[in-house]
């Protein structure tokens, strides 16, 4: 008679798992809903609109740099003293907050000259909400370290789509640039009312000064350093497109940029399921090993052939899609698809070095060299190429980060690069062509047909070819998650 062994570690295990099951119904569903909302307001909006709040985006994140010191994981990774280390944290976030909003306040006259009054207007909406969005993160974190994450992911879901629907109708009626701005600080207020309401955390604890000192020196310092570099690393190319080229052109590059993240926003799932799991396995290696190499292989395998289709029918996509007027958008997102496909696999990096590894350092050093590397390269490409050029450089940058970053992980660890990589990779390079060959017999006005074609091709050349490799391998995988997913439900 066989025993079934329990315990913290395998309850974390299957809570993780059965929360990423609910997790990613919600997520896909928010993707989903997202995915329409963007091509509805798309449809009524100009890409100017899209520009102002996205060049408005790079001004308040670099003011916004005073607030922004990685606190967030720092309470995560805490083991004791909790409460006092969540109000500590909750205090420290809105007096940073409010102080974003007085340097703000204090910058607009300098900036008169430089932003459109529609930037300025942005810049203030931007700044008052991002107190909303400081003070959420407390009882976020909270939730998360507790995995208690599929409740609060419904919240989302429904703060998301109210939001969305006062946009869309915002816009219907012509307001604008304003549809936007509204969506973003209504969604903002939501969560912070409907997430301090789930977490049972209640303000309760004390302002400890130990403890200020160590958010400051063991986790923010490393983490507040880095943020400059992630600024230059994910903002910077939209300041040099909307500065050097033109803010409807900027409308048209982070539409391309968002297109082509498409997929990596269902892995926030994984991401922040996973998190919490990495700081319960941080002293066995051969786990963090384990789950390091399955979501990687699992992320490449799910996701490429989305990323293949993007890149094979990328005007038909867009043109049906968002319309004629965005076709600018296709050539852009091409040049995209690599860059989306190398941050989906180094996206949960952070979390890995971070709380897996307890080397937050190591992060930094990736954030040196991408902000660097887009420094030298963002602005000398972008003249001489427009926002190709801006697209080149920030696939430039991600790919020298990831690369950096899967050496010092593959010192502490062993990674499984041809488990990871070699089948999927090769896989879509066949499906892609097969779908661009089924897709050009069709007629070239059909964009409907034609992008239909390229889809059920690229999936089921793909997946057959998957599938007839790894049968053995993904039933047992399947077998293992449906069986946690039972205990961890039926706990």
């Amino acid at each position: 008679m066989s025993t079934v062994v329990t315990g913290p570690r395998v309850q974390n295990v299957t809570r993780t798992i059965s929360n990423t099951a609910v997790l990613f119904a919600t997520s896909y569903a928010g993707g989903a809903i997202t995915l329409v909302v963007s091509i509805i307001l798309a449809r009524l909006l100009e890409p100017e609109h899209f520009g102002v709040v996205a060049l408005a985006s790079f001004y308040f994140s670099l003011v916004g740099r005073v607030r922004d010191w990685g606190f967030d994981s720092a309470l995560l990774a805490r083991q004791d003293d909790v409460e006092a280390a969540a109000l500590t944290h909750f205090i420290l976030q809105v007096v940073l907050s409010v102080l974003c909003v007085v340097l703000v306040g204090a910058a607009l006259p300098f900036l008169s000259g430089v932003l459109s009054r529609d930037t300025r207007v942005a810049l203030v909406v931007l700044a008052v909400t991002g107190m909303a969005q400081s003070a959420t993160t407390t009882f976020r974190t909270v939730l998360e370290k507790q995995l208690k994450m599929q409740a609060m992911s419904l919240l989302e879901l429904f703060t998301g789509l109210a939001a969305a629907v006062v946009a869309i109708l915002m816009a219907y009626r012509g307001f604008g640039l304003w549809s936007l701005l509204v969506r973003h600080a209504l969604q903002g207020v939501l969560n912070l009312v409907g997430i301090a309401w789930l977490c049972p955390w209640r303000l309760t604890g004390r302002w400890d000064w130990k403890l200020v000192r160590w958010y400051f020196t063991v986790y923010g310092l490393p983490i507040w350093l880095g943020g400059w570099f992630s600024l230059l690393t994910y903002q910077f190319d939209d300041f040099l497109v909307g500065t050097f080229i033109t803010v409807e052109r900027l409308g048209f590059y982070t539409r391309a940029f968002n297109l082509s993240l498409l997929p990596i926003g269902f892995t926030w799932v994984l991401t922040r399921t996973i998190t919490p799991l990495y700081a319960t396995m941080h002293q066995s290696r051969d786990e963090l090993q384990r789950v390091f190499n399955m979501l990687q292989a699992y992320k490449a395998r799910i996701f490429l052939p989305i990323f293949v289709v993007l890149f094979v029918a990328a005007d038909e996509f867009i043109g049906l899609l968002l319309g004629v007027k965005w076709l600018p958008t296709a050539p852009i997102l091409r040049l995209f698809v690599f860059y989306g496909f190398i941050r989906l696999l180094f996206e949960d990096c952070a979390s890995f070095t971070t709380i897996g590894m307890g080397q937050p350092r190591i992060f930094l050093g990736v954030q040196i060299l991408q902000g660097l590397i887009m420094l030298a390269a963002g602005p000398l490409l972008t003249i001489h190429y427009g926002a190709y050029g801006a697209a080149g450089a920030m696939t430039l940058m991600m790919l020298a980060g990831a690369g950096y970053v899967w050496w010092k992980i593959g010192t502490y660890i062993r990674i499984e690069l041809g488990r990871i990589f070699l089948r999927p990779v090769l896989a879509g390079l066949v499906a892609g062509f097969g779908g661009h060959l089924v897709m050009g017999s069709l007629d070239a006005e059909r964009w409907a047909w034609r992008l239909v074609a390229a889809g059920v091709t690229i999936v089921a050349v793909y997946g057959g070819i998957l599938v007839a490799r790894e049968w053995r391998e993904l039933r047992r995988d399947v077998a293992f998650c449906l069986s946690a997913t039972r205990m961890g439900l039926g706990r």
